[in-house]
């Protein structure tokens, strides 16, 4: 979900040429340059001051204009997507403020139809061969002939998009498109992978709340909303019972480690990994002191026999040694 929506980023603000979004600065030019690669778009110095040639990749300002007016008068039925117009400003031709199914949207349904009639052929064919990708990728139902094309598809479409636009178009979120076909082999179809069903899901439980700005109330509330959500699942728990409520509050500990907060659950303390010098010490500090225990590693009783047994058959060993 944030691949796409940063592929998409990533495209409509080097098309555009939007501040803070483009990824062709003046910079990458010096990179250019500096690499012999793409003469045509090194930085030109006429009468004393430096110069970028325009790129085959940007549109001009018609073309935003027209591409800024097509996306300010689309109407979607209700529900596909939030108010695009709103991102939408055809006066100073900007695109800004998309969320993530908004991005979705605009790659998916959008952009293929908009980029007609702009810029050259063969850019705007790998652009819409993008867009394919990801509509074949988060479609309802996946084969595995299809997502096997999709994964030798994806090679070439960035191989031709290195051609075309320069490397600093290709951080790493462009890099992870790669698997997301292996993944999707692997897992199962997108929607029941990514964020979006949680986010609706979320956001349905504030609009029944009556919440007052919900956009905010969401971004602030979701991660924690969506961890109770999960422990909820996995525990069997109603975190709206006061008792279950009081009974869980030794069982889900929330630790501060360099302004991150770790989530601890008893069943999973044995397998937690975290990012700190001693592990041990870490985990101990959650782990209840029982002044009875036993002096064995373990005091489940499957575990200590299993301890016994392996001390045993250690020390017949040694002395089936020690008398031969």
């Amino acid at each position: 979900m944030h691949i796409e929506k940063n592929v998409c980023d990533s495209v409509l603000g080097t098309l555009m040429n939007i501040d803070g979004k483009t990824k062709d600065t003046y910079k990458t030019r010096l990179d250019l340059k500096e690499m012999g690669i793409q003469r045509e778009l090194h930085p030109i110095c006429v009468n004393g001051q430096t110069k970028l040639p325009s790129a085959c990749y940007s549109l001009s300002s018609t073309e935003k204009r027209g591409l800024c007016q097509f996306l300010h008068s689309m109407k979607l039925p209700d529900g596909m997507a939030s108010n695009i117009s709103r991102c939408v400003n055809t006066r100073d031709c900007k695109i800004s403020g998309l969320k993530s199914h908004d991005c979705h949207i605009i790659l998916q349904r959008l952009l293929p139809v908009a980029l007609r009639g702009y810029l050259r052929r063969d850019i705007r064919e790998i652009i819409i061969e993008l867009c394919v990708f990801f509509k074949e990728l988060t479609s309802k139902t996946l084969k595995v002939d299809v997502l096997e094309r999709l994964n030798k598809d994806i090679v070439l479409i960035l191989c031709k998009l290195e051609k075309i636009f320069p490397p600093s178009v290709f951080d790493i979120m462009i890099h992870l498109l790669i698997h997301l076909a292996h993944e999707a082999m692997l897992g199962c179809p997108t929607q029941y992978r990514w964020m979006y069903p949680f986010e609706r899901e979320h956001r349905a439980e504030l609009e029944n709340d009556c919440v007052r700005n919900i956009e905010k109330k969401q971004e602030e509330e979701f991660h924690k909303w969506f961890t109770k959500r999960e422990v909820e699942k996995e525990e069997g728990l109603n975190f709206d019972d006061p008792y279950q409520q009081e009974q869980t509050e030794d069982i889900i500990n929330t630790v501060e480690d360099d302004n991150d907060d770790i989530l601890l659950c008893r069943n999973d303390m044995h397998k937690i990994d975290v990012n700190v010098e001693d592990q041990n010490e870490f985990i101990d500090n959650f782990v209840d002191d029982d002044s009875d225990a036993d002096d064995t590693p373990f005091n489940n009783d499957k575990y200590e026999e299993d301890y016994i047994l392996s001390n045993y058959e250690n020390d017949t060993e040694e002395n089936y040694i020690s008398s031969s």
